[in-house]
């Protein structure tokens, strides 16, 4: 629970029931907003529990992920081949296949590009499991 109002916060108050009722209207909507990023993060917690169960994929690299896929910032926020990295582009970056379309990158794609020993060790570690 927060602090009593200080005198001079109550002083602040509008005396105007206009302003006041414009005051209990956003601290209703404020309410609501609290409410929807509580939902949206246990949203985001059932999805990583889920995808670190199905796969083992750590709920932190997933997080990263989607934050650079949302940013749009993977190549600014990574200064040199990370795994994470390099697991990322092997899920995003589009190549073209025989016919000109546009199709999800491969393995063969990411060491291509990569060309390290080290990134092909990145992208063999997120290969799925054969079943």
């Amino acid at each position: 629970m927060s602090a009593p109002l200080t005198a001079n916060e109550f002083a602040q108050l509008p005396s105007s029931e206009a302003d006041r009722e414009a005051i209990r209207k956003a601290v209703a909507e404020l309410e609501g907003s609290f409410t929807r990023q509580q939902a949206e993060f246990d949203l985001q917690k059932t999805i990583t529990a889920t995808i670190k169960d199905k796969t083992g994929v750590k709920p932190a690299l997933l997080l990263k992920f989607a934050r650079w896929h949302f940013n749009d910032t993977a190549d600014r926020d990574v200064t040199k081949l990370t795994e994470e990295e390099a697991a990322y582009r092997v899920l995003y970056a589009p190549r073209q296949d025989s016919t000109g379309a546009m199709v999800a990158a491969t393995e063969a794609d990411a060491v291509a590009a990569f060309g390290s020993q080290e990134a092909q060790d990145a992208v063999a570690a997120f290969e799925p499991a054969a079943e």
